[in-house]
């Protein structure tokens, strides 16, 4: 489902100098926050995007941001609500098709 990814938190003020990485056999991924270098971590999103413009693996941010969403696909990302997402990912999990979020997540706590 998700073979390489990276999570970037929504801030830039609080910058720790570090990433957090894992990897296994089927998974890579971190997370970051965005640097200093930018002055909001959408910026850094879509800088992101762009420098990986010509690699072939698909960039997914997933944002319910209008404005960010416009940005990455400028830039040739592609882009996917937290909800349908979430839904996705839920599916996936469990092997079948998800159609409500808050049941299926009920159903995982009890």
């Amino acid at each position: 489902f998700v073979t390489n990814s990276t999570l970037v938190y929504d801030n830039t003020r609080t910058y720790r100098g570090h990433e957090i990485i894992s990897t296994s056999s089927q998974h890579e991924g971190k997370v970051c926050s965005a640097s200093r270098t930018h002055r909001i971590s959408d910026d850094a999103i879509v800088q992101w995007v762009s420098d990986l413009r010509d690699v072939t693996s698909t960039k997914l941010v997933v944002t319910s941001d209008r404005e960010l969403i416009q940005r990455v696909k400028a830039e040739g990302g592609s882009t996917m609500k937290p909800k349908a997402w979430l839904m996705l990912a839920a599916s996936k999990i469990s092997g079948e098709e998800v159609t409500n979020l808050d049941s299926w997540v009920q159903h995982q706590l009890s």
